[in-house]
């Protein structure tokens, strides 16, 4: 999926997805990035981010590892009818046997701050089907069930409230961020990928244009101020007397 990087034409959505994998098949979030694929190759629109949302692990709520939505965001000329029929087939014939899949469309201008607010609520207690439903009636936002007993609707309503916060989640996918390995250039990282700003989780400091950041095996962008964010570590190396950047491990990324 590269076409974003180009391509910005149409009305911007969010497609939110949640549910569609049992302990033995491929995760949602591998479910999700072959449907951007394929809207894609369909001429259904342009991939600009997918975001991983965490809700919250509770033995009332049923999932399958770690009770986490994703929501991709894209451009596309198409209709909310369109995007949800090929979604919602997509998810039918894909899903793992066993799962709830859960579907949510929306153009990013009619997301409610009551659909972020749930998005929110679904991190902290547990929510019914009936609550997801009558948030995304109101807003006038699709909502539909693709299997089982279509509890994924709560995860993909959220997904979207929280990707539409601009301050939730990491992104399983961004142009081009996947194949920076070893050190590359500020100016670089944020002219040739989909981030858009850095945020160093232990100085004041950023890095100039030419600095290098080490980008290591394991690069997860964060949304944080509604843009695609780098986090940034910054180590004094005392041998060589300068100072080092390096995109922050996996444990650091993993509580955004």
């Amino acid at each position: 999926m590269r076409q974003a990087m180009q391509d910005d034409t149409g009305r911007q959505f969010y497609i939110g997805i949640d549910d569609t994998d049992n302990l033995e098949s491929h995760g949602t979030g591998r479910i999700v990035r072959s449907l951007a694929e394929q809207m894609e190759a369909n001429n259904l629109g342009a991939i600009h981010g997918i975001t991983r949302h965490q809700l919250l692990v509770h033995p009332d709520i049923p999932y399958t590892s770690h009770n986490s939505s994703a929501c991709v965001f894209l451009t596309s000329p198409s209709d909310v009818a369109t995007l949800s029929r090929f979604a919602g087939g997509y998810l039918e014939s894909q899903s793992a046997s066993g799962s709830d899949p859960g579907l949510c469309v929306a153009e990013t201008q009619r997301v409610t701050p009551e659909a972020v607010r749930f998005g929110f609520d679904a991190k902290t207690r547990v929510i019914c089907m009936e609550e997801a439903y009558a948030v995304a009636s109101a807003a006038g936002l699709h909502l539909s069930g693709h299997g089982g007993s279509n509890q994924g609707i709560i995860g993909a309503l959220a997904g979207v409230g929280l990707r539409h916060s601009g301050r939730d989640g990491r992104f399983l996918w961004l142009p081009v961020i996947r194949e920076m390995s070893g050190a590359w250039s500020a100016k670089d990282v944020l002219e040739k990928s989909g981030v858009r700003r850095f945020l160093a989780v232990n100085s004041q400091r950023l890095p100039g244009p030419e600095d290098l950041i080490e980008m290591g095996d394991w690069v997860r962008p964060v949304l944080q101020g509604n843009e695609p964010t780098l986090l940034l570590q910054l180590t004094e190396d005392k041998e060589k007397g300068r100072s080092r950047w390096c995109a922050v491990e996996k444990d650091i990324v993993k509580q955004y």
